[in-house]
């Protein structure tokens, strides 16, 4: 789940009739995508040049759209253990879109991705200004990330949440229903997030 907060949203709106045109303008231009599955197998069968087909059109998009932040959010790949291939084929996209116009690229891990792998280039990969959120933080400010232009100026947050999964939310129980693992799950929930993070607004 990623929760984006636009700093200026510039925009001017033509309202006119079925006849004219509406013309939108913003500041930025963010584009999101989601469930890759690099690396996932058709009965059998390899799809890597599928995958690198994808590649190429996605970055293509970005350099013809003039793509400020992208936003990727969730199962990058298929498996906890993917090849060597689809990990060439995943950091070859994110090189080649750190040296596009694109400013930032936030990450979010899904439930086919290992929070342990997607995390380990994690600070390598930010300084080039690729964002890594795959695990759950000791706090939730810590998924707040602040974006900022050429100029070091924030223009943009995101709240990037990753998968959550049962262990991270709540204590299992022997003999819980599913009333109670419910509340539980509510429960937990609230716990993590019940504060909204005071640099969520401050730059605003």
């Amino acid at each position: 789940m990623t929760i984006f907060l636009i700093k200026r949203a510039d925009f001017f709106c033509l309202h006119c009739n079925s006849s004219r045109k509406i013309l939108i303008s913003f500041s930025l231009r963010l584009l999101h995508t989601s469930d890759w599955h690099t690396g996932r197998t058709l009965y059998g069968h390899h799809r890597y040049d599928e995958f690198t087909a994808f590649f190429d059109w996605l970055h293509a998009t970005i350099v013809e759209q003039q793509v400020d932040i992208l936003l990727v959010a969730g199962d990058i790949f298929h498996t906890t253990t993917p090849s060597n291939r689809a990990q060439q084929l995943y950091y070859d996209f994110l090189c080649r879109v750190a040296a596009s116009s694109c400013r930032h690229l936030v990450v979010t891990a899904g439930n086919h991705d290992s929070p342990t792998f997607l995390s380990a280039p994690r600070e390598l990969l930010r300084a080039l200004n690729i964002h890594i959120i795959a695990t759950l933080p000791s706090s939730p400010t810590e998924e707040v990330l602040v974006l900022k232009n050429q100029a070091g100026a924030a223009e943009a947050i995101t709240c990037a949440v990753p998968f959550l999964r049962d262990r991270e939310i709540r204590t299992a129980t022997a003999g819980q229903d599913m009333d109670d693992r419910e509340r539980d799950l509510i429960q937990g929930l609230d716990a993590l997030f019940h504060e909204s993070p005071a640099e969520l607004f401050s730059f605003f």
